[in-house]
């Protein structure tokens, strides 16, 4: 993966998937992790289902977007230099 930071990203959607006693206590303490990980501009939408087959086990899954092009570039430059 590349070494760009994950603050640098402009927009994000994150899913979070856990059992249907999934409290919203910890469905906003995932929303303030990844608010926190981002710019204060960052447009971010999230969305919550339940499968109980998850027992204690919640999943986050975060697509992020928006890295600017030159911290990309400057990244892949990095990893082919190593």
């Amino acid at each position: 993966m590349l070494d760009a930071s994950i603050g640098d990203v402009r927009g994000a959607i994150f899913f979070v998937n856990g059992a249907d006693d999934l409290a919203v206590a910890d469905i906003h303490a995932s929303d303030g992790l990844v608010k926190g990980a981002f710019r204060k501009d960052a447009k971010i939408l999230f969305g919550v289902s339940t499968d109980d087959s998850l027992g204690d086990v919640v999943k986050l899954t975060l697509i992020a977007t928006g890295l600017e092009p030159e911290s990309v570039v400057e990244s892949v430059i990095r990893k082919a230099r190593c």
